[in-house]
């Protein structure tokens, strides 16, 4: 526990198993109770440490009467129904936090055998049985269904919170609902997923559908680019204090991530899957190789490309041909 500035405190609640470690999850003193913003993951682990914490600062779940969420992704709202429980607080979250989670549980049986055959279409080679059995009967990671939220927000609100007025600004991209939340008066800025200080946000396409998720995070990136920010508290990782440096170096990358994409199918047409072959991921970790990725890694390598590829499929730069249903990109100018 750590308090950043008078009122607002960082906890760090573990991800088990996970590379990032932790998710930050942030405490904000008000005049009739505390908010909690991103509790972090809906297991015992997390749930254990996070009440450690709370509890060397004197506060218990039922003194809890608001819990923010930046997005809907597990390791931020997992946590959200337990507390709700216990303490009585509303939630609140993006309206299409709500969309995301009525849709996982309308289509949860069928979606595993949705997303491998959108990654067979794209060239991905069917999982090992190993694998298979390894990420359970669906083929999926299993998270517990999260409750909907009480609170819908579109973005542009202001969250009165005892002295801090936190803006609510809409940044989709990682996330549909992905929201961040600004306080002018003390520059201070939580970004959730949407500006990490060293890792580059996942940004994938999961399915054929008009969606642009890069084109989104791009366009979201720039609308938080100008804000006065002496302190960002993101979601993972450490707080960082320069916004505008970071959110022009995740622009950069992105750019040039188009530009290797291109260069590679300069030479033939290619399945995003050859693409994502061709590509170094985790550059901030100073490179792996896509073959030394996991399976469940390359699939969201393989993710993050068809992304890209989307942006440029709009833009012209690419078009998509099929072959014998498998779906190939080409560079067109």
């Amino acid at each position: 526990m750590t308090e950043m500035i008078p009122g607002i405190y960082l906890l760090k609640v573990p991800i088990p198993n996970n590379p990032l470690g932790f998710t930050n999850s942030y405490l904000i003193r008000g005049d009739d109770g505390y908010t909690i913003i991103d509790p972090g993951m809906n297991n015992d682990v997390s749930f254990d440490a996070l009440q450690k914490e709370l509890e060397e600062i004197g506060v218990a779940f039922t003194d809890i009467t608001r819990i923010i969420a930046t997005h809907a992704h597990g390791d931020h709202y997992g946590l959200a129904g337990r507390i709700k429980k216990l303490s009585k607080a509303k939630i609140l979250a993006h309206y299409l936090v709500k969309d995301t989670i009525k849709e996982m549980s309308k289509h949860g049986q069928d979606r595993g055998r949705q997303m491998e055959e959108w990654l067979r279409r794209n060239g991905v080679p069917p999982f090992e049985e190993s694998e298979q059995n390894r990420r359970g009967p669906r083929g999926r990671p299993h998270f517990p269904r999260p409750v909907i939220p009480d609170i819908l927000l579109q973005g542009g609100e202001t969250i009165e919170i005892g002295s801090f007025s936190l803006k609510v600004i809409w940044t989709p991209g990682h996330d549909p609902g992905q929201i961040c939340l600004y306080e002018p008066t003390r520059k201070v800025f939580f970004s959730g997923d949407h500006v990490l200080p060293v890792t580059t946000p996942h940004v994938s396409l999961q399915n054929e559908s008009s969606q642009n998720p890069l084109g989104d995070f791009l366009n979201s990136l720039k609308a938080v680019q100008e804000l006065e920010a002496d302190l960002v508290l993101p979601g993972h990782e450490e707080t960082f204090t320069n916004l505008r440096a970071r959110v022009v170096g995740l622009i950069r990358h992105h750019h040039q991530r188009d530009t290797e994409i291109l260069a590679m199918l300069e030479v033939e047409p290619k399945t995003a899957y050859q693409v994502s072959s061709g590509i170094t991921w985790m550059p901030n970790q100073g490179g792996v190789k896509f073959p030394d990725l996991s399976t469940w890694h390359q699939r969201m390598a393989v993710s993050e490309t068809l992304a890209h590829l989307k942006v440029m499929e709009i833009d012209g730069r690419v078009s998509k041909i099929s072959r014998d249903d498998v779906v190939y990109y080409q560079y067109t100018y």
